[in-house]
C-alpha cells in the first residue's frame, strides 16, 4: 500500500463523520468552552421515527423512545414491548436500534438497548490506485435504562451507556485502525400534574461523563453532554367530551451542559385520531443536518405499533441523500 494516499483516505473517512457529526442538531460549536473538542457527536443524532417527526420534543412524553431522550418518560408505559428502529443518514450511513423493554409492576420500566451506526467504507490504494484494503467505520452504543414513579404525577429515570467506536482494516492497511471505549450517564424527570393531565412537562441530562472521554489525537474529549428542557400539552381536551382527537404541541430548548448559553429551541405537533392514525409534524431551529423541519405518520393497532418519520435538513453538504427513520414496535 502506497503509505501516503493511504493516511489520505483515512484521514478522509475521518473528515466525512466529522462533517457528518459537528452539524448536527445541538452541535453548532464544535469545541467547549475550554477549547476541548467534544467526541463522539453521533450520540446526538435522534433515535425513533416519531423523534424525527416531532423534531425530537419527546422529553416530556411517555414513550418507548424515551430511552434516547429521557429515561423517566418509560416509568409510565403501560406494557412491556419490543421495538426497532431503523435510520436512513446523511452520508449513505445507517442507524440500526432496538429495544427491550420490561414493565416491573407498579414500579416502573426496565429496559436494554443497542444501536448500531454504519458509517460505510472506503478503499486504500497503493501509488498505481489499485485497491489495497477497505476501512469500516462503525459505532456500537448500550444502554441499561430504568424508569421509576416517584410519587404522584412524578417519575424519574436513568440510563448507563456505554459507547464503542473502531474503524477496522481489511486488507494491508495497518496502522490506520482505531478503537476507543467510553462510558457515560442519562437521567431525567418528568412530571404530569394530577390535576391537569393535558400537560406534560420534562427534563432530562445526556451523555453525562462517567470515564474521561475518547481519546482522539493525543488528548481526550468529554462526551457531548446536553441539557433538554421539555413541555407538551393537549390543545383539543377542553374542546371535546371525548378523546377521538388529540393535538400535542410540543417545545423543547436544549443547550450544552459546559457552556449553556445559545439553547437551542423545537416544536412538534402529533394529531390523533381515534389513538390510531397520528400526524406529525416538528421543526428544529438553526442551520446544519438535523434542523430543519420533519414530518411523520404513526399507525397504532392492537399491540403493534409502526411509524415513519422524514426529516428536511437546513443544509446542503449531501443533497444526494435522502434521510428518514422507520419504526415498528410489539407490545406484550
Amino acid at each position: 500500500m502506497h503509505r501516503t494516499d493511504g493516511l489520505r483516505r483515512g484521514g478522509l473517512l475521518a473528515l466525512w463523520g466529522a462533517m457528518f457529526l459537528a452539524a448536527g442538531p445541538g452541535t453548532a460549536h464544535a469545541q467547549s468552552t475550554s477549547g476541548q473538542n467534544e467526541c463522539c457527536l453521533v450520540l446526538l443524532i435522534p433515535v425513533g421515527a416519531r423523534s424525527i417527526a416531532l423534531g425530537g420534543t419527546l422529553t416530556a412524553r411517555a414513550t418507548p423512545e424515551s430511552v434516547f431522550r429521557n429515561p423517566a418518560g418509560l416509568a409510565d408505559l403501560p406494557q412491556s414491548g419490543f421495538f426497532v428502529h431503523h435510520g436512513e443518514q446523511e452520508f449513505q450511513s445507517t442507524a440500526d436500534a432496538f429495544s427491550l423493554l420490561l414493565t416491573l409492576g407498579h414500579v416502573g420500566v426496565l429496559g436494554l438497548s443497542y444501536e448500531l451506526f454504519d458509517h460505510g467504507e472506503i478503499e486504500t490504494t497503493d501509488s498505481n490506485n489499485q485497491t489495497t484494503g477497505v476501512l469500516a467505520w462503525r459505532d456500537h452504543l448500550g444502554l441499561l435504562s430504568l424508569g421509576v414513579k416517584v410519587g404522584v404525577g412524578f417519575s424519574a429515570g436513568i440510563s448507563y451507556k456505554l459507547f464503542h467506536s473502531r474503524i477496522d482494516c481489511s486488507g494491508a492497511c495497518e496502522g490506520l485502525q482505531v478503537a476507543s471505549t467510553t462510558n457515560g450517564l442519562d437521567f431525567g424527570v418528568r412530571y404530569q400534574p394530577p390535576a391537569l393531565k393535558a400537560l406534560e412537562l420534562g427534563a432530562s441530562v445526556l451523555n453525562a461523563p462517567l470515564g474521561v472521554g475518547v481519546k482522539e489525537g493525543g488528548a481526550r474529549d468529554p462526551l457531548p453532554t446536553r441539557i433538554h428542557m421539555g413541555v407538551t400539552y393537549e390543545a383539543l381536551h377542553q374542546f371535546q367530551a371525548g378523546d377521538a382527537i388529540s393535538l400535542w404541541l410540543s417545545g423543547e430548548l436544549t443547550d450544552r451542559w459546559r457552556s449553556p448559553h445559545s439553547p437551542q429551541p423545537a416544536f412538534g405537533a402529533e394529531l390523533g385520531v381515534q389513538d390510531i392514525v397520528f400526524l406529525r409534524a416538528g421543526y428544529v431551529t438553526g442551520e446544519g443536518l438535523g434542523t430543519g423541519g420533519a414530518v411523520g405518520i404513526g399507525l397504532h393497532y392492537e399491540s403493534i405499533t409502526l411509524s415513519l418519520g422524514k426529516p428536511f435538513a437546513n443544509t446542503s453538504l449531501d443533497p444526494d441523500t435522502q434521510p428518514y427513520q422507520v419504526s415498528f414496535g410489539v407490545r406484550f
